[in-house]
């Protein structure tokens, strides 16, 4: 497969996968509004964790259609950044062992690995903005909700809830740019 057939294939799996995520999203804003539920503790922690494996999700298609589309290309990654993109370090023992990034270094090397992949080197996925900023704070609600160390980790407010939907919209916008890069090229 030559690496124009193999980009597309890479992106029409993106796209869908995009499109199941987006689902699973509205799915759950539908169920939500259509059932009349009434805001709780339980609808924010299950919206915080929808939202965030749809965007954990993204960054593992992402990292791993970098890895597909520069199969044939030996001087894209290191050795090291291969061993993350496959959530992958050597130990003590010179074995590969699973090992998982924290988030915002996760998004960081996604974006940037598919941008390499595609040689777009002008994207960067911006942590410093305003919005970047809000981001990383819904990150430490995700955080907290899914390794709660007492009762009150579990507890959210609205403000918090409303910062896990601009993460959504945020990561969103910046999948959105990184699309329409690629269908430039």
């Amino acid at each position: 497969m030559n690496q124009h057939t193999r980009f597309k294939l890479e992106m029409s799996q993106l796209r869908d996968f995009i499109d199941e995520t987006k689902k699973e999203v509205e799915e759950f804003n539908r169920i939500t509004a259509e059932n009349n539920l009434e805001d709780s503790q339980f609808l924010r922690r299950m919206k915080t964790r929808v939202i965030f494996s749809s965007i954990e999700a993204y960054a593992t298609l992402m990292k791993q259609s970098a890895l597909s589309l520069t199969i044939d290309q030996q001087d894209i990654f290191s050795e090291d950044e291969i061993l993350k993109l496959k959530d992958l370090r050597i130990n003590q023992e010179g074995k590969e062992v699973t090992a998982y990034q924290p988030l915002k270094g996760n998004l960081k090397l996604a974006f940037d690995a598919y941008n390499r992949a595609v040689h777009e080197e002008g994207y960067k996925a911006d942590f410093g903005s305003e919005r970047g900023k809000e981001f990383l704070q819904a990150v430490k609600i995700r955080n907290r909700i899914m390794h709660p160390k007492s009762k009150s980790d579990w507890q959210t407010d609205e403000n918090e809830s409303e910062l896990v939907d601009k993460a959504w919209v945020w990561f969103g916008e910046h999948l959105a740019t990184v699309g329409r890069k690629l269908e430039e090229i």
